[in-house]
Order: structure tokens, then C-alpha cells, then sequence
């Protein structure tokens, strides 16, 4: 599951590296609700939405063979670790394999999380009046994305071409949408959910993203048996700036 302001073409690349490092498997790059194909969002309320993405993530788990590893990087990290631990029909979690986490949050206590929710909505407002280009600069410009620009030029410039293409491709008004209803602001605290299932997991993070080295740890007590990895010279999106470093940490926790 891709971050906000992109889709599944996002992961062509760091699949790829992936493959290179002998790991082959049928992969499923969805498009998540307001991005690329799926520009439908369901519910207009926090809770509802949630509710409905997670029965559409449970429709597709149901034509699978088997239950899947799950991927998810910033926005589809938090869905994914969401709709593992918070979702339940009839009592009982998806059936998933696992789950690897890019940048991952956990969730806000409920007087952050409104502060959040209240920043998402005037970001939203903000990007829903303006040009693709424009919105996409905006987005871009927030400090968890600074030097990224730079950093992928350098060591992954393919990458970035394909990551501008992706976002220009977008619809600011589903995107505003999608970030009113499934923003950080607007999912569970994971941390206060009540078991503590012991799913496979792999967590990682950028060495130079700070907010989100911080908030690792915390994710030892959401999934006692996940593995932490930082990587070291990436920001914020591990798999984009250093593609390489990413598909060799995953192949060794896939061994």
C-alpha cells in the first residue's frame, strides 16, 4: 500500500530491486481510496471510512489463495497496521501473513489527534483549490520531505521521475478528501488497543527522519514480535531514496 499523493505504480521499482535480491512473489499494488484508479472514498466520517476501507482491503484478501504478507509505506503503513489490529469481523482479525512497515505512525492520543485532524482539513481545503502541479508542490514541501528531492536525484533519479509522474497524475479534490478521512489524525491509536497479536512484522524507518526514528520504539508494544531497521542516509521514504538498502533489509527478514 503506497503513501498519500501517489498509487500501486509507486512500488514497480522497489519490487524490483526486491526481485533482484532473489525474493519473487506474486505482489498486489492496490490503488487506495481518492488515489489513482480508486478515486472513490466511500463514507463521508472518520470512523465509517475506516470501516469501509477495511472491508474493501477484506474483499480483496478473500481472492487470495493465501494470506498475505502485508506492505505499506507512511499513509498504507497506517492502514495496513490499522486494518491488522483494529479491524475485526465476527471476532476474529484479517488472516495475513505479516506485516512490513515503512514510516509508520501508530496513532495520536485523542487531544493530538484532534490538533491533527484540524491541520489535515485546512491542508485539505488548501489543496482541493489548486492545480495538480501546485498541490503536488505543496505536499512536497513540508519539512518531513526536506532534502528528499536531492537525495533521490542522486542515488535514484528513474525513481523520481516516476514519483513526480504518479503525483501529476492525481485529483487535489480526491486527495483532499482522502486526507479529511483517512489522515493521522483520523485513525485508531493502535497503541491502546487492547491485545497484542504476534504477527510477523518488520518496521522500519529512515536514519534521518526524525519524527519517525522517534516513534519506532513504540511499535515494539503494538507488535511484540517486529523487527526495527533504520536505515541509514534515508529520510522518510526508505523504499524511494535508497531502493537498494530497502530490498536487502526486506530479503533478510524474508529468509
Amino acid at each position: 500500500m503506497h503513501g498519500f499523493f501517489a498509487d500501486g505504480t509507486g512500488w514497480r521499482l522497489p519490487l524490483a530491486h526486491l526481485e533482484r535480491q532473489g525474493v519473487r512473489r506474486r505482489w498486489v499494488a492496490i490503488d487506495l481510496p481518492g488515489h489513482g484508479r480508486s478515486r472513490a472514498c466511500g463514507p463521508n466520517d472518520g470512523e465509517g471510512a475506516w470501516q469501509w476501507l477495511w472491508h474493501c482491503l477484506d474483499a480483496v484478501v478473500a481472492q487470495l489463495a493465501q494470506p498475505p504478507l502485508v506492505i505499506g509505506y507512511s499513509m498504507g503503513a497506517r492502514v495496513a497496521a490499522s486494518w491488522a489490529l483494529a479491524h475485526h469481523v465476527d471476532g476474529a482479525r484479517p488472516r495475513l501473513a505479516g506485516l512490513m512497515l515503512e514510516s509508520g505512525h501508530p496513532g495520536l492520543e485523542p487531544a493530538e489527534a484532534k490538533g491533527r485532524r484540524d491541520a489535515d482539513a485546512v491542508l485539505a481545503a488548501h489543496m482541493a483549490t489548486l492545480t495538480t502541479d501546485r498541490a503536488a508542490a505543496v505536499w512536497e514541501a513540508q519539512p518531513i520531505f526536506a532534502g528528499q528531492r536531492e537525495r533521490v536525484l542522486a542515488s535514484n533519479p528513474q525513481g523520481w521521475r516516476m514519483q513526480q509522474s504518479q503525483r501529476l497524475s492525481q485529483d487535489p479534490v480526491a486527495l483532499a478528501r482522502a486526507l479529511r478521512l483517512w489522515g493521522t489524525g483520523t485513525m485508531p491509536d493502535l497503541r491502546a488497543c487492547p491485545s497484542r497479536p504476534e504477527l510477523p512484522a518488520l518496521v522500519w524507518t529512515g536514519g534521518m527522519d526524525v519524527k519517525f526514528a522517534a516513534l519506532a520504539p513504540a511499535w515494539s508494544a503494538v507488535l511484540p514480535s517486529a523487527r526495527l531497521v533504520a536505515v541509514p542516509g534515508a529520510g522518510h521514504h526508505v523504499s524511494l531514496e535508497r531502493p537498494q538498502a530497502w530490498a536487502e533489509a526486506v530479503a533478510r527478514w524474508l529468509e
